[in-house]
């Protein structure tokens, strides 16, 4: 991961604890954009540029 990836995962990771806090565990993407100040296909695009190969097979086997 380069170092704007690494910037902008602790900004995301940040981000969803904030969420975790205000919204409860099971915060949407909505509420994450909210504390993001993004449209909410923004935060999807953002999680979505940081996911890695792993991400996805992991995701594929809980589908």
């Amino acid at each position: 991961m380069t170092e704007p990836q690494e910037n902008r995962r602790g900004a995301l990771d940040e981000a969803i604890l904030t969420a975790q806090d205000r919204y409860g565990p099971a915060f949407t993407i909505t509420d994450l954009a909210a504390v993001l100040g993004v449209a909410p296909l923004q935060a999807q695009e953002l999680i979505d540029s940081l996911r890695s190969p792993r991400d996805n097979v992991c995701l594929g086997r809980l589908r």
